[in-house]
């Protein structure tokens, strides 16, 4: 009798032991640690990026646990992770190049953590070698974009080279995508001089940020060449449907 009595339990507690962890499997949250960049003249409710968190039930929602340096970034809208900034004054006066966040990402009792790190740009200037400036330094653009379907945007991408800083801003509608939403209406290329001076490598500044609700600029690298006046860039980025790669060619007219 005692030993029915031990199986009986032993199958019931088996039982008990199922459901629940079928019932904590069935609904699963994920997120992950990442680093960001921000520049340290962003102002106030400027958009960082959305923080990343998902389930496998529907929307998610997202709280700071901690932040340090405290204050200066904050959650607009917690059931889509949109990280702003809270401080401006905050983050240009910080002396800490970098803001480490412990994020919650929670979906009914299931609760994940992650670790989110944002390096604060210098927003200061840099010299610019005169030999850009000579070729670069002009009123617009032709504008090709694309890796597998390079596309004409036209030659209708202003420019204006800001001497003290060294950044070429080109201005113009589709520099990074042609079929994205709010695309934005100007981007900045910074120039790495190589030796011979007439040669060297771009990248975006900043390098990576995010520019609306569903594209993210995660990296970039490219070229230029004074004697072809051609400026090359590769720029990498992660939609809603994962990570992809444009191809900006920009020749001085």
């Amino acid at each position: 009798m005692k030993l029915t009595t031990y199986i009986i339990v032993f199958i019931v507690s088996i039982l008990v032991f199922g459901c629940e962890v079928d019932r904590e499997t069935n609904l699963i949250v994920s997120t992950e640690d990442y680093t960001i960049q921000v520049l340290d003249n962003a102002v106030n409710d400027f958009i960082v990026t959305e923080l990343r968190g998902t389930s496998n039930q529907g929307a998610v929602n997202f709280e700071i646990l901690s932040q340090t340096p405290s204050e200066i970034f904050t959650i607009s809208d917690p059931n889509y992770g949109v990280l702003i900034v809270n401080n401006d004054t905050l983050l240009e006066d910080t002396v800490t190049p970098q803001v480490v966040l412990e994020v919650l990402v929670s979906k009914e009792n299931i609760t994940k953590t992650s670790t989110v790190t944002i390096n604060i740009l210098d927003s200061g200037c840099q010299d610019v070698s005169p030999d850009i400036l000579q070729f670069f330094d002009v009123t617009n653009y032709n504008a090709v974009l694309g890796v597998f379907s390079p596309t004409n945007l036209g030659d209708d991408y202003l420019s204006t080279m800001d001497i003290s800083c060294g950044r070429l801003n080109v201005q113009g509608e589709n520099l990074l995508c042609a079929f994205c939403a709010e695309n934005p209406d100007s981007i900045d290329i910074q120039f790495f001089p190589s030796a011979d001076g007439i040669t060297g490598e771009v990248k975006l500044f900043p390098e990576a940020f995010r520019y609306n609700n569903f594209i993210e600029v995660v990296g970039s690298s490219g070229t230029y060449d004074t004697a072809t006046k051609i400026i090359t860039i590769d720029v990498d980025l992660v939609d809603d449907f994962g990570p992809f790669t444009n191809r900006l060619i920009l020749t001085a007219l």
